[in-house]
């Protein structure tokens, strides 16, 4: 991190945002914000601006920086922790979206490490958990991916100790960092309704699982349709999703149309990177533990969706942002594994992926 903010960022914080004309404004927006004018920007500016003012919930500019679309306004629990962090100040947003990702991390790791240790395994191995490129870009431009993952992650480990209402509050608060996360999570939560089926007892406190993110998502689109008469949540995915494989095969090959030795280098670590994912989505499937259908069912969800990722998705896949929860649920179905062969196969392509990734979010913003 200190060498990121002293190389990529020449000691500016706010330039981990990647603010950029003409979604931030110059002569608008605060002088405790960067803004490159080279560029569009990047998500994290997005982020910045529901931070600055979570209760301001309009597509028009705020404090020099506007929304490019309507779904932007689904993804308030990162923000608003960020606000509550920064206390509504905005020259102190710009770290507190930092922060908020470094608490992310450690509770995240802190998850790993239980279940590492509960298995006998060192507490190192529990660090595994935290081997996903998209981790290290999440951190690097402001994005949620971190946050909705922790609580993802965190649900299921609660869903397994029978802590339904927090399971289910962990949950919600995933899909309201991204909605991405909806299907996933309403995925698990129909597995347990299906069991409280099948156990003919309706009213059991696991149907909090899909219940309490059910009314989460619905009672945050009304909040915004108040404000702005219009759901974001239907403007949502259309474009992100198609055919399996589709969005892939089509901007693969232009990963390396270009004429940069800087974006080369870039590409090829894109290509490290996606290895790594299909490397780790393909052992942890292999060492799944297959009493756990919920979970296996929202591992396999996750792994689709990034497979049924959009051309735009796929045509720069920034740190393979999109796999974050895929890789996360994968090293905890490997930590249960009692192959330490396996363990070290994943261990051996994640560590240079992590260390290249690294390496380019010190230089590269």
């Amino acid at each position: 991190m200190l060498l990121r903010w002293q190389l990529a960022a020449h000691r500016q914080i706010s330039r981990w945002v990647v603010a950029g004309v003409p979604y931030a404004d110059p002569l608008r927006a605060p002088k405790s914000l960067h803004i490159y004018s080279n560029t569009t920007g990047y998500d994290g500016q997005f982020y910045w601006r529901l931070a600055v003012a979570p209760t301001h919930l309009v597509m028009s500019s705020y404090d020099g920086v506007h929304f490019d679309k309507i779904y932007r306004l689904n993804r308030i629990f990162y923000p608003v922790l960020a606000w509550i962090i920064g206390l509504g100040n905005i020259s102190l947003i710009n770290w507190s979206l930092i922060v908020v990702n470094l608490i992310s991390i450690f509770i995240l790791a802190q998850l790993g490490i239980r279940e590492a240790t509960k298995r006998n395994l060192s507490s190192w191995w529990g660090l595994s958990v935290l081997l996903a490129p998209g981790i290290v870009g999440a951190l690097s431009r402001d994005l949620s991916e971190i946050v909705s993952v922790t609580l993802l992650v965190a649900g299921l480990l609660l869903a397994r100790d029978g802590k339904w209402l927090w399971s289910g509050l962990s949950l919600a608060g995933a899909t309201l960092t991204r909605e991405t996360l909806i299907v996933p999570v309403l995925t698990f939560g129909l597995v347990h309704l299906i069991r409280c089926l099948k156990e003919r007892r309706v009213f059991q406190q696991r149907q909090l699982t899909w219940l309490l993110p059910a009314i989460a998502i619905t009672t945050w689109q009304l909040v915004i349709y108040s404000s702005i008469h219009k759901f974001p949540l239907f403007a949502a995915g259309g474009s992100n999703l198609g055919l399996p494989f589709v969005g892939f095969l089509e901007s693969v090959g232009g990963w390396f149309k270009i004429h940069s030795v800087h974006r080369i280098g870039e590409a090829l670590i894109i290509v490290l990177q996606t290895i790594s994912f299909v490397v780790i989505a393909v052992l942890s499937w292999r060492n799944r533990p297959k009493a756990r259908t919920d979970e296996l069912a929202i591992f396999f969800v996750s792994t689709l969706m990034v497979i049924c990722e959009s051309h735009d998705g796929w045509n720069w896949p920034f740190d393979m942002r999109y796999g974050v929860n895929t890789m996360v649920i994968g090293w905890f179905f490997l930590l249960e594994s009692s192959s330490r062969r396996t363990k070290r196969q994943a261990l051996l392509i994640t560590i240079p992926t992590i260390a290249a990734t690294v390496l380019l979010r010190v230089l590269v913003i």
